[in-house]
């Protein structure tokens, strides 16, 4: 399982240091950190999630076999920011994700 952490300037406070900075509270091997100047990648999750603005703040889930083309997959989870999860469906989907890894 790998995370990946995209930093985009949403907030007027939002730039490069400052997501740096945040990013030294998110540490673990698994974890790669980006940062995102245009928010091209929100722009991107705004039109596969159908959202209204730039997505941010955006959790999303692919199991092992999400096919990473030049088009970004449909995810098998996503929720628009995590409060919103509920605890239970999250650990369903990431167990039966982790079971199809090789």
């Amino acid at each position: 399982m790998q995370a990946y952490l995209i930093w985009q300037p949403i907030l007027n406070s939002d730039n490069r240091v400052s997501a740096e900075r945040r990013a030294n509270e998110f540490t673990h091997e698994r974890f790669t950190h980006y940062w995102d100047s245009n928010k091209a990648t929100g722009d991107l999750w705004k039109d596969l999630l159908r959202l209204n603005e730039t997505a941010w703040d955006v959790y999303v889930l692919y199991g092992g076999s999400a096919e990473w083309t030049t088009e970004l997959p449909d995810p098998d989870l996503w929720f628009p920011q995590l409060q919103h999860a509920t605890r239970a469906r999250f650990e369903v989907v990431t167990k039966q994700l982790l079971r199809e890894m090789p």
